[in-house]
């Protein structure tokens, strides 16, 4: 008579598929969310951009605004000219897993500075931001001359 259940084999066979399939899933969710991370980024330069063009057409203050990159934030500012110490400055700070890799703008710099009236800007060009655990990673947001940014 030959009694039920399962060799110890079936079992190590069993455990070992279960532990597989935990680790495709933890490793599946860990790359969702650093590109997720990339994409929180992206929509905050976005943000940062559309403000300072915003608040330019606006006439906020009687000022023209613009943005200032680095490489773990972007920080809307007022005036033509990037003060860090001013108290009116807004700071958008990138999740940990991206940063700016790449600023090219025409004229050079890392500011984006609106035109009063039109929202039209001389600094246009591109931001490429990276996920820091994978650089092949990126994504790209150009700033055309009218002031509007695209991913």
């Amino acid at each position: 008579m030959k009694k039920g259940g399962f060799t110890l084999i079936e079992l190590l066979i069993t455990g070992a598929l279960v532990v597989l399939a935990v680790a495709v899933i933890v490793s599946s969710f860990s790359s969702f969310s650093k590109n997720q991370g990339l994409g929180n980024t992206a929509d905050m330069i976005l943000t940062a951009i559309g403000e300072a063009r915003s608040k330019t057409l606006s006439s906020e203050g009687s000022n023209q605004f613009g943005v200032h990159f680095a490489s773990s934030s972007a920080t809307v500012f007022s005036g033509i000219v990037y003060d860090a110490a001013s108290a009116t400055n807004i700071v958008y700070k990138f999740p940990l897993s991206s940063e700016v890799s790449l600023l090219s703008l025409s004229g050079g710099g890392s500011d984006v500075v609106f035109q009063k009236i039109t929202g039209k800007t001389d600094q246009y060009g591109s931001v490429t931001i990276r996920l820091k655990s994978n650089i092949a990673t990126t994504e790209v947001i150009n700033i055309n001359n009218s002031g509007i940014p695209s991913i």
